[in-house]
């Protein structure tokens, strides 16, 4: 199963992702990987209004979630923001950054189930 896509030239297949995570109320996570380092972002903005209130839920939970995991994959480069229904991970290893898309993907899934 598709977890995230990677950034390439073009908008197709972004928007293609974009419109799946919409129409299936999945997690829209987005690997932009550099030469070295990428962002792993996820983006609440493909649920609808009435599951933007979940992640709220148990706000301080997912924090540490989202701290754990970047703890996991960081390097001493990386950093992060965590907000809302945001999260960018910066600078995270190129080698390690499809795993820690995977997983991001599956945080997220939970608080949606």
């Amino acid at each position: 199963m598709q977890k995230f896509v990677k950034l390439k030239r073009g908008l197709g297949p972004i928007n293609d992702w974009y419109e799946r995570c919409k129409r299936d109320q999945i997690p829209y996570v987005v690997v932009d990987k550099g030469n070295k380092y990428a962002v792993v972002r996820w983006d609440y903005i493909a649920f609808t209004a009435d599951r933007d209130s979940m992640i709220d839920k148990n706000q301080d939970k997912h924090l540490e979630e989202f701290k754990e995991l970047f703890h996991k994959y960081s390097n001493k480069k990386s950093s992060f923001e965590i907000g809302g229904g945001l999260v960018d991970f910066y600078d995270i290893e190129n080698e390690k950054a499809a795993e820690m898309a995977s997983d991001l993907y599956d945080i997220v899934a939970k608080i949606y189930e």
